[in-house]
């Protein structure tokens, strides 16, 4: 059987020397007996082809001209012509894409700049959802369609979900204050220019951090039959979702037991979680900023998907969790401030090691990051 190129000869035509690949962002799945399902994660619709257009895509993620490409599917199924047009029709679809194309360079570098930092599954969700259509709400967030979208949902679902379920049989409970502006311990513009003596890290002031950092400081009735009212939190968060919710791990700090504790937000407590297998050893090596030579909190964000999800059904609700916990963050570095601790956060972590930690399904509820608070000269006491 002659090549494509040799056919190409024969017909007199030149043979197409321009090299292509397979575009970055390029997907393949099996999509029933015989069909496979390519997309883009750019774009919202892919295609279901025969193995031989997937048996070409696959070829060209590796660079070649349109004939090297198309020569290993020509036994399949026997036609130059049509090996020829299946490589026309992946290219019209910029499933192929020339070599030199620079929007698909600049995508592949930015790719390979993620990748680097260990984030190649984030980077995928990143280019599917990006610049993904929304309805345009007007600019206060009440537009007949928002309210309308919200009551159809309320009909399907009642609103109910604002926070973790407390924890059965708990061997340990330690109270949190309700929030108040006399929790907070030096003035707005001390806090800001780190102008405050370093206080002892004790409970009592880790606990008011805490309440703070993650209670509610008011409630907003819903209009819609059964659902639970909106919680209002210092920290802003998207319709008032809140998904973050909140693991502690204590070491070395006076008035409460070292341990791995859940934050009951509503109920304003601490709930030491003995059930875990995970130690609370094991989580401060899990988040690589922990430091046992002064006492310490270790304050684990983790996202709530499906709270989120409720009123964002759009694929960005994965993207605006992210900017909850990063104004969670900020507030958690501003209390901590307003005390003369020391701060650190942990960005990079292992999300399913983390759930596995903590017993959570890192699919339902996944870790986004943690903050270190401590006091820098204070040292750990033994407690052996």
């Amino acid at each position: 059987m002659e090549t494509l190129a040799e056919a190409a000869a024969e017909n007199g035509t030149d043979a197409r020397s321009a090299t292509y690949r397979a575009h970055p962002l390029v997907r393949i799945e099996p999509a029933a007996s015989d069909l496979w399902l390519i997309s883009r994660d750019d774009r919202l619709n892919g295609h279901k082809v025969p193995a031989s257009a997937a048996g070409l895509l696959v070829a060209a993620f590796a660079p070649g001209t349109i004939y090297s490409l198309s020569e290993p599917i020509m036994a399949a199924i026997g036609s130059v012509r049509r090996a020829e047009l299946i490589a026309e029709w992946l290219v019209a679809h910029e499933y192929l894409v020339r070599d030199d194309d620079a929007e698909a360079i600049k995508t592949r570098r930015w790719l390979e700049s993620w990748a680097e930092n260990g984030w190649r599954a984030a980077s995928r969700y990143h280019a599917r959802t990006y610049g993904y259509p929304f309805e345009f709400y007007e600019a206060d967030g009440n537009s007949a369609e928002d309210v309308r979208r919200m009551v159809a949902y309320n009909a399907q679902q009642p609103d109910v979900d604002r926070a973790r379920p407390r924890l059965h049989d708990q061997e340990k409970v330690y109270a949190l204050p309700d929030p108040a502006p006399e929790l907070f311990p030096a003035t707005a513009s001390a806090a800001t220019n780190l102008a405050v003596a370093a206080q002892p890290l004790d409970y009592d002031r880790l606990a008011s951090l805490l309440s703070l950092l993650t209670r509610p400081i008011r409630q907003a009735r819903m209009p819609f039959a059964e659902s639970a009212n909106l919680l209002r939190k210092t920290s802003p968060s998207g319709g008032s979702r809140h998904p973050t919710e909140f693991s502690v791990v204590t070491h070395a700090v006076d008035g409460i037991d070292d341990g791995v504790y859940q934050v009951a937000t509503v109920d304003g407590a601490l709930d030491r979680m003995d059930h875990l297998d995970a130690s609370s050893r094991d989580l401060a090596d899990l988040s690589g900023i922990a430091d046992d030579n002064r006492p310490y909190a270790l304050i684990f964000f983790n996202s709530y998907f499906a709270r989120n999800r409720y009123r964002y059904r759009e694929p960005r609700t994965f993207r605006t969790v992210h900017m909850d916990v990063g104004h969670l963050m900020g507030t958690a570095e501003y209390l901590s401030r307003a005390n003369g601790w020391a701060v650190r956060h942990a960005q990079h972590l292992d999300g399913k090691k983390v759930a596995d930690a903590l017993g959570t399904d890192h699919r339902v509820e996944a870790t986004i990051a943690a903050t270190l608070v401590h006091a820098a000269d204070q040292p750990a006491e033994s407690r052996d």
